[in-house]
């Protein structure tokens, strides 16, 4: 039944790490 919230979870949390790699370029 859950399914979808599942799928938006997983583009989220991908969206958010390219984002968090991106931010973190100067860091790392």
């Amino acid at each position: 039944m859950s399914c979808h919230i599942y799928i938006y979870i997983y583009i989220y949390i991908y969206i958010y790490y390219l984002l968090i790699i991106r931010n973190s370029s100067d860091i790392y």
